[in-house]
């Protein structure tokens, strides 16, 4: 990290609600104080709350779509964040029956329009959960760009802007990657020319560094050197723990012990199952758009958001012994379900009933990280586990608190606290930690500058290829083939977290006769590095090698003798046309990215051709 000054950014983009805090550092040798991070808090529609709702809609002809400013009547996407990630085989099942009724969707809008080739398609349908979340964000950019121009107009353009970006625990690379794209695309640079490293911490770690950062400010630490403690972020999404040791408290110096555990049993596992208890008791399918949810997006109908903004309010304030009473959403006709005064009523068993998978996988994460630090050692003597600290935005309910309360006395005693802004604390602890206060900064992660990929002729598919020219015929099987084309295993834009390498496979099927395979003929592989800028602003990469220049990108043969290949171990095939024999060898391309890009020609395992070239 270059000295100097600079301005750290930190997102935090939940499952149910964003955070956006920053603080300016004159040098890496001048950390920054607690109360020099400022929290975004303008926001359209709200103005003066820690956070946003990860909320945004698509629907026709209305100005305020996204956050606190979404209209009466719109559809809503929420949880988009959980759409990055797979979930249980039955979870992908569900995602691939809502994509089946979108594509009957469309095939139904293609019968009713009178005009050919014009088809009417929602915008929502034609969205990736990558998509939603990059527009989103590019509105949460806008209002902070506004906010800095106006405090100070060229602030951005002269001072380098690094940027903190949080994810859960155990988040897989596709989601991080995908978020990373987002936050890229939201952030350009032509409107913010100097961002220059990107860091990436979990949940857990930074919401741990604002939460001791803070007791310590406040003059209010109970904790001791040498004491472990458990830190607990109970947001939107996912719960997550985390356990450290404290090691000094002046400079302040934390290690983590055990490993970062989390779950999907945030706040939205309590939405969703009131939502659940609503259609089964009901029987209405009325919450969610059905026309809408292709590719594991949650698109609320207005009746979903009514039913959710009433039930809200129950949700943070459950202690345990309440009912609750549900406002009636606009149309709800069913009167043998209404009390007289107008509402849905939920007894208190209900509501326990609701919150169970919620606070049972936070227990039983909780249980499973102390028990993983009561046995590690730690300075040569058993970590002594102190305190719980809750934090997140589900940490505000009293019957979780109560409940984690409960355990912690049943485990040894343990003291469970709360930070004072535990809604914010991960956005706070991710502008700490990208700062170095109280903490080593990360290495930043790297960007991709080009796509990576193999060309090879690869059968027609209409859907994909539709309009292909200059088509040909497969010698061996028969087959419409499109020479050449050109299949990208990584794309511009993707990142490589620190200490990693970005890994991918392309399985590749090599053709042969016995009089090849005596004459000694090469079977190639065509490996292309190409920039994306050559095509023009807006185009996506190439598809045909002949549309790549090749003095200006990579193109690297690599021949693979067919003699290579054990050929007793492979079965003839019959040609489609003609007389005469063939075999078939299965090779794996491997591309490995790094600080630089090696390619791997692999057979059983083995590499038998390598390439290796600068990013």
């Amino acid at each position: 990290m270059a000295d100097g000054p600079r301005i750290v950014l930190a997102i935090d983009y939940g499952t149910t609600y964003t955070g956006l805090a920053w603080a300016a550092q004159r040098g890496s040798l001048s950390p920054i104080a607690l109360g020099d991070v400022k929290v975004f808090m303008k926001w359209p529609g709200k103005s003066g709350r820690l956070k946003v709702p990860s909320a945004y809609s698509y629907s026709r002809g209305r100005c305020s779509q996204w956050g606190y400013d979404i209209e009466p009547g719109s559809k809503t996407f929420i949880w988009t964040k959980l759409a990055l990630t797979y979930g249980t085989p039955e979870e992908e099942l569900k995602v691939l029956r809502d994509l089946m009724e979108g594509l009957d969707f469309m095939s139904g809008l293609k019968k009713s329009n009178g005009q050919a080739g014009l088809i009417d398609v929602p915008e929502h349908l034609t969205k990736s959960p990558e998509d939603v979340i990059t527009d989103y964000l590019t509105k949460v950019s806008r209002e902070w760009y506004r906010l800095i121009s106006a405090e100070a107009t060229h602030l951005l353009e002269n001072i380098p802007l690094d940027i903190v970006m949080t994810h859960p625990v155990n988040w897989p690379y596709e989601a991080v990657n995908k978020t990373y794209r987002a936050v890229m695309a939201a952030f350009p640079k032509l409107m913010y020319g100097n961002v220059r490293d990107v860091y990436m911490t979990t949940e857990p770690e930074a919401c741990a560094l604002y939460t001791v950062t803070e007791l310590l400010a406040e003059q209010h630490n109970t904790l001791i050197p040498g004491d472990c403690f458990v830190l607990c972020d109970a947001g939107g999404g996912t719960v997550d723990v985390a356990s450290y040791v404290l090691e000094s408290l002046s400079p302040l110096k934390m290690t983590r012990v055990g490993g970062l555990k989390g779950k999907r049993c945030g706040a939205t596992c309590i939405d969703r199952a009131f939502l659940q208890w609503y259609s089964k008791k009901f029987k209405r399918s009325d919450i969610i758009d059905d026309d809408s949810s292709a590719g594991g997006h949650i698109n609320l109908t207005e009746t979903g958001r009514e039913l959710l903004e009433s039930f809200e309010r129950h949700k943070t304030h459950f202690t345990g012994r309440e009912t609750a009473d549900i406002e009636v959403p606009e149309g709800f006709d069913d009167s043998s379900v209404i009390s007289d005064s107008g509402v849905i009523s939920l007894s208190t068993n209900d509501l326990v009933s609701i919150f169970s998978e919620s606070v049972d996988g936070t227990l039983e994460l909780l249980s499973k990280q102390i028990f993983e630090a009561k046995g590690a050692m730690h300075g040569g003597r058993r970590c002594h586990v102190s305190t719980i600290f809750l934090a997140g935005g589900l940490s505000e309910n009293p019957y979780l608190v109560n409940k984690v309360k409960s355990f912690a006395l049943e485990n040894g005693s343990i003291a469970v606290k709360k930070a004072k802004d535990g809604w914010s604390a991960v956005v706070q602890g991710a502008v700490l930690t990208g700062a170095g206060t109280g903490a080593t900064v990360p290495a930043p992660v790297q960007r991709i500058p080009r796509y990576y990929g193999v060309c090879m002729s690869e059968i027609y598919q209409d859907w994909k290829d539709g309009g292909a020219d200059q088509l040909a015929t497969d010698w061996y099987n028969g087959k419409q083939i499109v020479p050449d084309a050109i299949t990208w295993l990584v794309r511009q834009g993707d990142v490589v977290l620190p200490g990693t390498n970005l890994e991918r496979d392309f399985a590749v099927d090599c053709k042969f006769t016995s009089d090849m395979y005596k004459n000694g003929s090469s079977a190639r592989i065509t490996f292309v590095a190409a920039r994306v800028d050559d095509w023009g602003h807006g185009a996506g990469p190439p598809t045909r090698l002949v549309q790549i220049d090749q003095k200006k990108n990579t193109v690297a043969h690599l021949d693979i003798p067919v003699t290579t290949f054990d050929i007793g171990e492979l079965s003839k095939e019959h040609r489609a046309k003609g007389r005469g024999k063939y075999y078939t060898a299965r090779i794996n391309v491997k591309i490995r990215v790094s600080k630089k890009v090696k390619v791997d020609v692999e057979y059983k395992g083995k590499s038998v051709e390598a390439f290796d070239t600068l990013l």
